[in-house]
């Protein structure tokens, strides 16, 4: 039996983005499925500079983390979030976002 392949973060966005009419940005890993040597990270993709911007803001991020990507022809903006306890903290409120601080 063959062994599927996984997906890079570029593979994984360029499908994303030739699969979608309209694609949004993207919080990746908040089931834990991305990281590096067993660390889950957190990796917030947008197709504007400027949309990953606010998406910094929102999750705490400095903007020196962000990065310009490219595969094929397409140009977008990741940012990484390593901090186990920020990674932590945005997996458990995607897990139930009604638990979010803030809302009652």
């Amino acid at each position: 039996m063959r062994e599927k392949k996984l997906l890079t973060e570029q593979e994984w966005v360029y499908q994303y983005v030739q699969n979608s009419n309209h694609p949004l940005p993207v919080v990746m890993g908040t089931k834990g499925t991305w990281g590096k040597d067993g660390n889950p990270w957190i990796i917030l993709i947008a197709g504007s500079y400027e949309d990953l911007m606010v998406m910094c803001d929102i999750h705490e991020t400095p903007h020196s983390h962000i990065r310009r990507m490219t595969i094929h022809d397409l140009v977008y903006y990741a940012a990484s979030i390593t901090d186990p306890a920020t990674v932590k903290q945005i997996m458990h409120t995607w897990a139930d976002p009604e638990n979010e601080e803030g809302t009652s």
